[in-house]
């Protein structure tokens, strides 16, 4: 199981349409940037996709019904982070 935080990078989502399944990818289509949201669910936080699109748009998506995420690689300056 997948743990998200709030403002965690995504490259890809897929999930179940019911007729097939969709992807909505970075860098593809349009899509310019997708991250994590939590929100508050009935007894817990719940992690939605926020999907920002080249056009304006956003799509929200939740991650409860996707059946696959791809997780953005994080770089990191190790001149300015401390190592872990």
């Amino acid at each position: 199981m997948i743990k998200f935080e709030d403002g965690q990078k995504l490259t890809s989502i897929i999930w179940d349409t019911g007729g097939g399944e969709s992807t909505l990818e970075v860098d593809t289509a349009g899509c310019l940037d997708i991250e994590v949201s939590m929100e508050n669910g009935q007894m817990a936080a719940v992690p939605w996709a926020v999907a920002k699109m080249s056009d304006g748009r956003i799509f929200k998506h939740n991650l409860a019904l996707a059946s696959s995420v791809l997780l953005a690689i994080t770089t990191y300056d190790l001149r300015k982070e401390p190592t872990p």
